[in-house]
Formats: structure tokens, C-alpha cells, sequence
């Protein structure tokens, strides 16, 4: 806040410095959960590069699309959904379809057509996304790992579970690899894909990466973690589950 205040006294809020300052303290805003603020900042920053280097300049076009991910989070689903269309149709243009900003704008609007139930078009943009990323970093980087997560997801809403369990599986794989076993998103996909196993009625393997998910979240996180305590729900759950299921087999 302090470089912001600075260069808005010396240089006015007009400069591109300033402006570069408030993209910034925007950004932080919304890392922050101050998604009011962010806005609020977002939105001048949007509308004063639209006004001094146009409409198409790179600089406008990340600062709309973290307006539009601000939106989002505030659940002005709409207004997020508008901007991130007219954005990425200016993104396809100026900056080619393989660029990874355009391929983050498509991804969260994957994201925002989850949020509105259209999830047929999410699962198109998010397999673009997929396989433009795929051909261009590779199986192994992390934005198509993060990739190959949203598609398991939507995959997962559309009741897809066997194409939902390939990708998890693969995800889950991918990330030990190249974060260890003890990273937070690797806990948030054994998560998600023990959810899968206990769609599939495949509860024994639902429960025993559950185990493993809990034993990590306590060393992790501690035993009074929000995560750790939703764990032991869920393990409750698939313990019963499992013994029903184990009775109505035996009968």
C-alpha cells in the first residue's frame, strides 16, 4: 500500500506506474479474501488502462480477467460470465489460442460454468484446455495436472465416474511425483478421489485412501484442523457404509 500511496502523490492515478501498483494491491486484496476491495481497485484499474492504452493492450486484458475471477468469488456468476467471454475472444485474437493466459481465461470460465450448472460446456472448455496445455508443456507440468483435476471434476458432476477415476488416479500420481507426498493438493486430491471410489460403491478403497488422507491432515494440519475433523466425518460415514453393504452381501 505504501509504493501505491507513494506513486499516487508523485505520479497521479493516471500513470501507468500507479496503475501497475493498484493491479497489484488488487491482487493481494483478493489473495487476501478482501474480495470488496479487490473489486473496487480491480475496476478502476480496468477501466483506466481501457481509457489511457486500449482495449486489446496485454496489461487490460490480466487486468479484466482478474476482475472476472474476483467477480466469481463474489458470486456475481453473470457479470464474472460476460467478462470472461468478451475477454477470451479478445485473448484468441491478440494473443493466440495456445497462450497461457487465454488458456487460463477458458479454465475459469470452465469453472464459472460449473458454478451455473452448465456443465456440458464446461467439460468442452475444460478438455480444450486440456489437451492445448498437454500438447504444449507436457503430461507432467502443473497447469495440465491442474487441468486434468477440473476436467476429473465436472467428469464427477456429470455422474462420469469411471472417466473421473482414470483422470484422479492419474492426477494423484502426477502431484506425488512432483510436490511429494505431504503437500497440501495432495491431500485435496486423495480427497476428491476417495469421493469417486465411494460413488463407484468401491468403499474399501474409498476408505483406505480416507485413512491415509486423515493420518496426513493430523501430522499436517493438527488434530483440530477443519479438514482433519471433516475427514473423521467422512470416515464414520465410510465405515458404516461399508458395514451395511458387508451385511446385505452376507444376506
Amino acid at each position: 500500500m505504501g509504493v501505491l500511496e507513494h506513486r499516487r502523490n508523485t505520479l497521479g492515478d493516471d500513470h501507468l506506474d500507479t496503475l501497475e501498483a493498484m493491479h497489484w494491491v488488487a491482487w493481494i486484496f483478493e489473495r487476501q479474501g478482501k474480495f470488496q476491495e479487490a473489486e473496487e481497485l480491480g475496476l478502476l484499474v480496468v477501466n483506466k488502462r481501457r481509457e489511457i492504452i486500449g482495449y486489446n493492450h496485454p496489461h487490460t486484458l490480466d487486468a479484466e480477467g482478474n476482475l472476472a475471477l474476483v467477480l466469481t468469488k463474489l458470486g456475481r456468476i453473470r457479470e464474472a460470465e460476460e467478462l470472461s467471454i468478451e475477454l477470451l475472444e479478445r485473448q484468441r485474437h491478440i494473443l493466440g489460442e495456445n497462450n497461457p493466459e487465454t488458456l487460463l481465461t477458458m479454465s475459469n470460465l470452465g469453472h464459472i460454468y460449473n458454478t451455473m450448472g452448465r456443465l456440458q460446456e464446461a467439460e468442452a472448455l475444460e478438455l480444450e484446455v486440456l489437451e492445448r496445455r498437454r500438447s504444449i508443456l507436457g503430461d507432467d507440468h502443473p497447469g495440465t495436472v491442474l487441468a486434468m483435476g477440473n476436467l476429473a471434476a465436472t467428469y464427477g458432476y456429470l455422474d462420469r465416474f469411471q472417466e473421473a477415476e482414470l483422470l484422479g488416479v492419474a492426477v494423484l500420481q502426477r502431484r506425488k511425483m512432483l510436490l511429494g507426498d505431504s503437500h497440501p493438493d495432495i491431500l485435496f486430491t486423495m480427497n476428491n478421489l476417495a469421493a469417486i471410489y465411494n460413488k463407484l460403491d468401491r468403499l474399501q478403497e474409498a476408505e483406505d485412501l480416507e485413512i491415509i488422507f486423515l493420518e496426513k491432515c493430523r501430522s499436517i494440519l493438527g488434530n483440530n484442523h477443519p479438514d482433519t475433523l471433516f475427514s473423521m466425518g467422512i470416515m464414520a460415514g465410510y465405515t458404516t457404509n461399508y458395514e451395511n453393504c458387508r451385511r446385505q452381501r452376507h444376506f
